[in-house]
């Protein structure tokens, strides 16, 4: 039992952050009338979780009223019994992030409260509280719209008003890559579990990321939302992270990709055809990989006989995805030394526009060296541009020998090509513990890491030329 106790006081800790930032708690409220339309003051209301089995309960007020008023995203059941009425159940109630969910009016039947009256159908969800505009995606939303990318940001465009500020087909990879009505991507503003994930140095990026499969509600308030959301004029994008149920479940997954499997475009084939109408050499797209692979576990905390018997107190959810990916590159063209070059021969050297350019001056004649005059350049034996072995700089030359060897002719001077792939190895780890202690005290504690280690081979600038 200590042992159970300093973990039910760790989750306590790991919760107090959270509790101090802006929820994703929702309100659920309605009223309660007979069949004559009269209020009915004193029946009994609960709210049953269908996931984790918790309930809240509530009592109709003088004028048949009720409120709940934290309620976290989720599915429930909603149950409403009065002594002389039919028990009504409403089996599938969704409840989705900072909604104020109304219920609407109720109807009780005269009968005996042993007969029940059950609504299996989903409850018409009006927002007739705010009039904001949002888009909410559910988790089995999420599972079945394909997403090029597997970006939880790509499922924003899905939205009117939202795009990309990107000029390819690329993914939108962060809450920066979207513009929302018009405003400016550095407007926008993300949470997980109601806690801020935007870098406020730039006001941009997002910070810690998630996979998709650890997402169990996406949603996006693009105009006339709230007070509460005041921190930008963009978009709020909010997730909610998935909890753990009372029974056991869990995924593994992998997804592919290869250059090797898509066929070539018609362009790069006509490129091999002979001149004028091509190059006489087809062109070969740049190889590229992907593998993103991952696993979801979750369930109740317990132990038997002596712990959360009855799997309604305690949860985990721990989902893990590392990304390898070798990203295409456009090809990179430059200017390395030749092997004359890197035995100090200038002679047939070119400047940019490709003319001859063997002019290399010896600083110690104090004479001028250039197309008009040669008298102050290296002409060893006799060759304008050639530096006597004798005058080579031995730390200089290990200098030159760093750079690869030519393996093209461009023209201009330029005499090598590259292209090589840029490795991105990625893992995000999620780990999400709720403990509800009563009715009324939740505990929720969330752990995320994110870990990029980005390999460019051509660094941030190639050739100086970006």
């Amino acid at each position: 039992m200590a042992t159970v106790v300093a973990f039910v006081g760790a989750l306590l800790l790991a919760a107090h952050a959270p509790l101090e930032a802006q929820t994703t708690s929702a309100s659920v409220s309605g009223s309660v009338k007979d069949s004559q339309g009269g209020a009915l003051p004193g029946a009994a209301v609960t709210l049953t979780s269908r996931t984790q089995g918790g309930a809240l309960t509530a009592t109709t007020d003088s004028e048949g009223r009720f409120v709940f008023a934290i309620v976290r995203p989720d599915a429930y059941t909603l149950k409403i019994s009065m002594a002389g009425f039919k028990t009504l159940e409403r089996a599938n109630v969704v409840v989705n992030a900072n909604d104020k969910f109304s219920a609407g009016v109720v109807a009780l039947q005269v009968g005996d409260m042993t007969e029940e009256i059950s609504v299996l159908a989903r409850v018409s969800e009006l927002q007739a509280q705010s009039g904001e505009r949002s888009f909410t995606l559910e988790n089995e939303a999420l599972k079945n719209i394909a997403n090029n990318g597997r970006s939880v940001f790509t499922f924003a465009t899905l939205v009117p008003g939202v795009v990309t500020n990107l000029n390819n087909d690329t993914a939108a990879a962060q809450v920066a890559d979207l513009s929302v009505n018009g405003q400016r991507p550095t407007s926008n503003n993300m949470t997980i579990d109601g806690v801020a994930n935007i870098d406020t140095g730039n006001n941009g990026g997002n910070m810690a990321t998630t996979n998709i499969d650890a997402v169990a509600e996406f949603k996006i308030l693009t105009n006339s939302y709230q007070a509460e959301y005041g921190r930008a004029v963009g978009g709020q994008i909010q997730l909610v992270t998935k909890s753990g149920t009372q029974a056991f479940h869990g995924s593994g997954y992998w997804y592919g990709r290869r250059s090797d499997w898509n066929a070539n475009s018609w362009t790069n084939k006509r490129a091999g055809a002979l001149p004028p109408v091509g190059a006489g050499q087809v062109i070969v797209p740049p190889k590229a990989a992907r593998n993103d692979y991952g696993l979801t576990i979750g369930g109740p905390v317990f132990i038997p006989g002596v712990f959360n018997t009855d799997k309604k107190k305690l949860f985990f959810f721990f989902s893990e995805e590392r990304q390898r990916r070798t990203d295409p590159v456009s090809e990179k063209q430059a200017r390395v030394p030749t092997a004359l070059e890197r035995a100090g021969d200038f002679s047939k050297s070119v400047d940019n526009n490709g003319n001859p350019f063997p002019y290399i001056r010896d600083y110690t004649t104090g004479l001028p060296c250039s197309a008009s005059n040669t008298s102050g350049c290296f002409q060893d034996g006799g060759v304008l541009g050639k530096i006597p072995q004798s005058r080579l700089y031995a730390p200089g030359v290990s200098a030159l020998n760093i750079y690869p060897n030519p393996n093209f002719t461009g023209g201009s001077g330029i005499n090598y090509t590259s292209q090589v792939p840029s490795p991105s190895p990625r893992q995000e780890d999620l780990l999400r513990l709720d403990f509800q202690a009563t009715d009324k005290w939740r505990f929720t504690g969330r752990y995320m890491k994110t870990k990029e280690d980005i390999l460019q081979a051509y660094g941030t600038t190639w050739a100086g030329n970006g």
